[in-house]
């Protein structure tokens, strides 16, 4: 997502989540109905949760339908028909809410103009990607250990896969990557230490100076996970990964080991559990993570420098920003992106979305 800052740089961001009440703030159709029982019997939470998902116009008449719909199974009206109620409420309009230092996002009508258009921009159009596992517990840690060379395989997986097919026949001017093997830059970090993007930007040019790293390139991105424990800060008036954002993605006017200029294209990716924010409904961190690291993926390789690439102007965001839906991937979370036309492309060998997962049978520009 394009992001306005005060010292007018721009990065892309995936921020659905306000972590500190556990909420998805995102918009969408909620497929498994029958979970608005179990929403019901933790008292009022589900209107907090609803109410972040609707309008706020229909929000009062989808609260009734649910209240109602807990009391009417057992009153002999068809389940099926409050259920299409609450279905035609949600799937109809949708809309992203205002976020913390994000501008309000009014309704998004069915679009006949394209509005996912080129601004002329770099494209890494045969990306060449590389993990890099910032902080040591990713070596003392067992559990982050283990977790490099799974993050590894997914990344290696992403690069050449029906993903990325879907991202050709979408028409970005993209196609199939590489992946090399990660590495983790060992930096001790403090607990609870918050970790600046300036921060990351000078160990990423340390990294490419001393050759831990691949070089950089006109096709190179350097996907940054953070280690778990630690609070990551995007650059002036992004916020942090405990409220505002689940990842970025960004770069800068670095240089290569002989000290050529070179654009630096990255990504951050901080860890999904406490104290950060993460996609609730998803099964552990490693899922959470995969989800976000496919969404700014898609928008890095077609829109490396945000705002210059593949761009929606009309809704000021990029691809990965207009749709929430996700699914399963080769037993992979990945997120879904827009086509030019708006539409989510569903690549091939995917299953079903998830339960209480964000469909994209409509279109809207998201908080995420």
């Amino acid at each position: 997502m394009r992001i306005n800052h005060p010292a007018s740089t721009k990065m892309g961001r995936d921020n659905g989540l306000n972590a500190s009440r556990g909420i998805d703030r995102r918009t969408g159709q909620v497929h498994m109905i029958s979970q608005c029982f179990q929403l019901t019997a933790g008292g009022e939470w589900y209107q907090t949760y609803l109410q972040s998902l609707l309008v706020e116009s229909a929000f009062r008449r989808l609260s009734s339908l649910v209240r109602a719909a807990h009391h009417s199974v057992f009153q002999g009206r068809s389940m099926k028909s409050w259920a299409q109620d609450i279905w035609g409420l949600i799937s109809t309009r949708q809309r992203r809410r205002q976020v913390r230092g994000m501008p309000a996002i009014e309704m998004l009508e069915p679009r006949e103009v394209l509005t996912v258009t080129f601004h002329g921009g770099a494209l890494l159009d045969q990306v060449e990607v590389q993990g890099v596992y910032y902080g040591a517990k990713w070596n003392s840690d067992p559990t982050a250990h283990a977790q490099v060379s799974q993050f590894d395989g997914y990344l290696n997986y992403l690069v050449d896969s029906p993903y990325t097919d879907a991202l050709a026949a979408a028409g970005y001017n993209v196609g199939a990557g590489t992946a090399q093997a990660g590495v983790v830059d060992a930096k001790v970090l403090k607990k609870h230490q918050v970790v600046k993007d300036s921060s990351i930007r000078q160990a990423l040019q340390a990294d490419i100076d001393s050759h831990l790293v691949e070089q950089p390139d006109a096709n190179r991105l350097y996907v940054v996970f953070i280690q778990p424990g630690n609070v990551e800060r995007a650059g002036p008036g992004g916020g942090t990964s405990k409220t505002s954002f689940l990842g970025y993605h960004d770069h800068f006017a670095g240089h290569d080991a002989n000290g050529a200029d070179q654009q630096i294209y990255y990504a951050i990716i901080p860890y999904h559990s406490r104290p950060n924010a993460f996609h609730f409904e998803l099964p552990t961190p490693f899922d959470s993570m995969t989800s976000t690291v496919s969404h700014e993926f898609a928008e890095a390789v077609t829109d490396p420098v945000p705002g210059d690439g593949w761009y929606d102007d009309d809704l000021d965001g990029e691809i990965g920003d207009l749709t929430d839906s996700k699914v399963l991937l080769n037993g992979y979370y990945v997120q879904q992106f827009v086509d030019k036309d708006g539409e989510t492309p569903v690549p091939i060998e995917t299953s079903i979305e998830l339960p209480l997962s964000i469909q994209a049978s409509s279109h809207r520009h998201k908080h995420r």
